[in-house]
């Protein structure tokens, strides 16, 4: 983490440099994400994880290696999306996921049915009301205009 310039083009090294305490602190060094080498998605989706407080940096970074994902691989990674939108205070992930939605039509399907169970009551019934908010809005109704 002391000189994070060496190591741009080494994807995996993004993990040590996104931690907790770096997003928590605002480290300096995460100013090179914008630059940092493309991660592979399952760990663009980790960074969309609560746990990194939506840091904007980290958040944008996260989405360019979505948006740099072929879509097919990305239809598998669609719960984890749908969920992220809880904690997307940027925009980014919801702007992802419409323009994503848009483009592909097998995509936009699967993020209408999470967006739809997700906004559903479990068998307890029981509904996240936050997720259920995040999820209907815009991308819904434009998953459903793809």
């Amino acid at each position: 983490r002391d000189e994070p310039r060496r190591f741009v083009h080494v994807a995996a090294a993004v993990e040590h440099l996104v931690t907790e305490d770096a997003v928590r602190a605002d480290a300096p060094a995460l100013r090179h994400l914008p630059h940092w080498a493309l991660a592979k998605p399952s760990l663009a989706l980790r960074l969309l994880e609560a746990r990194f407080g939506a840091h904007p940096l980290v958040t944008a970074y996260a989405v360019r290696v979505l948006r740099h994902a072929p879509w097919r691989t990305i239809m598998f990674y669609t719960p984890q999306l749908v969920q992220a939108l809880r904690n997307d205070r940027t925009g980014l992930v919801e702007q992802y996921l419409l323009d994503a939605c848009r483009r592909h039509e097998l995509l936009a399907h699967q993020v209408i049915w999470n967006t739809q169970t997700l906004t559903e009551p479990d068998d307890e019934g029981h509904l996240d009301a936050a997720l259920a908010a995040a999820a209907v809005g815009d991308v819904d109704s434009a998953a459903a205009a793809a």
